[in-house]
């Protein structure tokens, strides 16, 4: 696993990219959520046509900061996490 930092996370996305033919669908990220004024974990899955940028990530709509990103998982498996986050 690897230590927290911004380029990290991206440079971790873009080599499961590559490994996987272009695509993030067997990609799962744990990101902190905290909408509804708490803070909660959440797992979402990745996509193909997710977009992945120096400090965010775009899923649709949907754009997430690498700093919410806790984990990113490849197959169930984890192969990134936050130092401090369980």
């Amino acid at each position: 696993m690897s230590n927290m930092s911004r380029e990290t996370i991206e440079r971790t996305l873009k080599k499961l990219w590559w490994m996987s033919g272009r695509s993030l669908e067997d990609v799962t990220i744990d990101i902190i959520d905290r909408s509804g004024g708490q803070s909660n974990v959440n797992e979402v899955k990745l996509s193909r046509d997710t977009e992945i940028l120096k400090d965010r990530i775009i899923i649709g709509e949907r754009v997430i900061p690498h700093h919410r990103i806790v984990a990113i998982k490849y197959r169930g498996k984890v192969v990134w996490k936050r130092k401090g986050y369980a």
